[in-house]
């Protein structure tokens, strides 16, 4: 039963770069291009995964599941969010 009802999701752990390689070039942005085309190819209907709460926008279309007001020892607020692909 658990697989049949979370089959269609497929769970992101980190898209992490480093600070030279952040925000400049688009590069996270092209890779999240390319993971969601990659899981709608194969029959996933959702990504899931947590993102620093900071970077969620008003307009995104995350569907927030959870909030972690701290998220390990970062001291930041993060949420567990899933989005349609």
């Amino acid at each position: 039963q658990f697989n049949n009802i979370y089959r269609d999701i497929i769970h992101t752990y980190a898209f992490i770069f480093e600070s030279d390689f952040r925000g400049k070039h688009g590069f996270a942005k092209t890779l999240k291009k390319i993971f969601s085309s990659w899981a709608k190819k194969r029959g996933y209907q959702y990504i899931s995964g947590h993102i620093n709460e900071n970077y969620v926008k008003k307009s995104s279309q995350l569907e927030i599941i959870k909030k972690f007001n701290t998220w390990y020892e970062s001291k930041v607020p993060f949420v567990y969010y899933r989005r349609k692909i």
